[in-house]
C-alpha cells in the first residue's frame, strides 16, 4: 500500500506549526519545529512494510501545486494529513482537492482538531473518510493493515469513521503505553537543516522523552491527547537516539519534547549523567515544572549541555493560578528561576493573558514578573479549546464569544471576562512582547548571541507579536 504522509502547504503561503498540542502560527523565535509526530508515524509504518513517503510541505518550501502534483504522481492508497485550529479550514480545503484529484485515495486526519472535535470534523468534510482521536502511531498502522487487506477501519481504536450514513467514534485509545517500543523518528525524508535552533541557527531536532500529563490546569490540551498518565521513555533508549542524531546526522542542538523533563528525576539523571559521561558536548532545551528542581539537578543538567528551561508560570497571581488549578505557588516559580540561572541555564517563562480573574493590574504585574525573573519570555492569550474546562466554564458563564476554529490561535482571545474584554488580552499580550524584548539591554545581549542570518529572521518577529 502506497502511502503519503503531509504536513500540508496552507492556501495563503502561511507557515504552520502543528506537533500535538503546540499548535499556531509560526512560532514567535520564527522558527518551524520537526513534526516529530509524523516522523514516528514514517517510521512505524516503514517498520510494517509499508510503502511511505514523508512530506514537510511547509518546511520544505512546497507550494500547494506543488504539493499537489507530487501528490497526482505519488497516486497514494492512503493520504495522512497533519491538521491543526488555525489552519483547519486550509487543511481540509488541500484534503478535497487531493480526493478529487486521486479517486478512490482514502483519507484520514490527525492532530488535536480531529482529536478534540471528530464528529463534527467528518461532519463539516465529508470528504474525510477517517480522523484519529490521540496520538496516530498505533491508530494508523491498524487502519493501513485493515485496509491493505481489503477492510475498512470500522471499530478500530482511536479512530472515527462513517458507517452506514452514521459517524462513528472508538471508546478504546490506542496509546503506546512503552514509548520505547517505537522506532526512531524518520530523519532520512526530511533534511535536518531545515529546523533551526532559536537564536543560533545551529540545525535541531527533537527528542520526545514522555507524552502523557497528570495535572489539572484547565486550558491545557495535553491530558486530552496524549492522555493523563504520564508515560516516560528510559534514558537508554534516549540517548542511544541522541547518540545517532549527532553520529548520523549532524545535529547537535536538540528540544528535549515532552510536558516536563524533570517529571521523573531518577530517568534525567541517568540521561544527564551518560551525556557527560559520554562527551557527546550537545545543547538543549525543555520544559520543567517549578517545584521539580533544585540546585543538584540543575548543576547536573548545565553540565549534560542544557542551555535553556521553559517554565509554565502563567500568571503573578495566585488566585489565578489556583482558579486555573495550575497546582504551584508565585513563590515556586520564583524559586525555581533563580535557581535556573544559578546553574548558568537560560529561563523562557510562558505566560497566558486573560485566564479567569485576570484585571488589569494582574496583567501589569505578570509582565514586572517576566521582566524580573526570566531571559526569554512567550505571551499567549488564553485559549479556551473544545473539551477543556476552560471552554466551559466559559460557556457556563456567558465569556466565550462565537468563533471560526481557525481563531483558537494564541494570539486570538476568545473570552470576554467581566471587566477584561478579548480585545483588551490582545492588547496586552502584545505590550507585554514590546515591554519585554524591546528594553535596550534584551536587544543587544541576543544580538550578541545571534550569528548575522538570525538577525535578519528575528524582524519576522515583530509581525508575528501582532498576530
Amino acid at each position: 500500500m502506497r502511502i503519503l504522509i503531509l504536513n500540508p502547504p496552507a492556501s495563503d503561503g502561511a507557515s504552520y506549526i502543528r506537533e500535538g498540542r503546540c499548535m499556531q502560527s509560526r512560532s514567535s523565535w520564527t522558527e518551524l519545529f520537526p513534526p516529530i509526530t509524523l516522523m514516528y508515524l514514517s517510521s512505524s509504518l516503514h517498520e510494517r512494510g509499508f510503502d511511505v513517503q514523508l512530506v514537510d510541505a511547509v518546511a520544505q518550501g512546497i507550494s500547494w501545486q506543488q504539493a499537489l502534483d507530487l501528490l497526482q504522481r505519488r497516486a497514494p492508497e492512503l493520504l495522512v494529513l497533519n491538521t491543526a485550529f488555525p489552519s483547519i479550514r486550509s487543511d481540509m480545503d488541500f484534503a478535497r482537492q487531493a480526493k478529487d484529484l486521486v479517486p478512490g485515495m482514502r483519507t484520514v486526519a490527525v492532530g488535536v482538531f480531529p482529536t478534540l472535535l471528530p464528529r463534527e470534523g467528518l461532519q463539516a468534510f465529508p470528504w474525510l473518510d477517517h480522523v484519529v482521536v490521540g496520538e496516530p502511531e498505533r491508530a494508523v498502522v491498524a487502519l493501513a493493515e485493515r485496509l491493505a487487506s481489503g477492510g475498512t477501519g470500522a471499530g478500530l481504536p482511536s479512530l472515527a469513521w462513517r458507517e452506514e450514513g452514521e459517524i462513528r467514534v472508538s471508546e478504546e485509545r490506542a496509546l503506546v503505553e512503552d514509548l520505547d517500543s517505537l522506532s526512531f523518528p524518520d530523519r532520512d525524508s526530511i533534511p535536518s537543516d531545515l529546523f533551526r535552533f532559536p537564536l543560533t541557527g545551529d540545525p535541531l531536532t527533537m527528542i520526545s522523552l514522555s507524552r502523557g500529563c497528570p495535572h489539572a490546569c484547565i486550558y491545557c490540551l495535553a491530558p486530552l491527547y496524549y492522555g493523563r498518565r504520564e508515560r516516560r521513555r528510559s534514558a537508554g533508549s534516549a540517548l542511544a537516539e541522541i547518540r545517532e542524531c549527532v553520529r548520523r546526522h549532524g545535529i547537535r542542538h536538540f528540544i528535549f519534547w515532552g510536558e516536563m523533563v524533570s517529571s521523573r528525576r531518577s530517568v534525567l539523571v541517568e540521561l544527564c549523567e551518560a551525556l557527560v559521561r559520554e562527551g557527546l558536548d550537545i545543547c538543549w532545551m525543555g520544559a520543567a515544572r517549578a517545584d521539580q528542581l533544585d540546585d543538584e539537578l540543575l548543576a547536573l543538567m548545565r553540565r549534560s549541555g542544557c542551555y535553556m528551561l521553559t517554565l509554565g508560570l502563567e500568571s503573578s497571581s495566585q488566585a489565578i493560578l489556583d482558579g486555573v488549578r495550575k497546582g504551584l505557588k508565585v513563590e515556586d516559580g520564583i524559586q525555581a528561576s533563580q535557581a535556573i540561572r544559578r546553574a548558568g541555564i537560560k529561563v523562557m517563562g510562558h505566560f497566558v493573558v486573560g485566564l479567569p480573574g485576570e484585571t488589569e493590574e494582574t496583567a501589569r504585574a505578570s509582565r514586572v514578573f517576566a521582566r524580573r525573573h526570566c531571559d526569554y519570555a512567550q505571551f499567549y492569550c488564553a485559549v479556551p479549546y473544545p473539551g477543556t474546562e476552560l471552554a466551559e466554564k466559559g460557556r457556563l458563564n456567558g465569556w466565550l464569544r462565537e468563533a471560526d476554529w481557525t481563531e483558537y490561535d494564541f494570539p486570538r482571545a476568545l473570552l470576554d471576562l467581566p471587566g477584561f474584554s478579548a480585545e483588551r488580552a490582545e492588547v496586552l499580550r502584545r505590550r507585554a512582547f514590546v515591554e519585554f524584548y524591546f528594553r535596550p539591554e534584551v536587544v543587544w545581549a541576543n544580538l550578541r548571541r545571534m550569528k548575522p542570518r538570525e538577525v535578519l529572521k528575528r524582524l519576522d518577529f515583530r509581525s508575528w507579536m501582532k498576530g
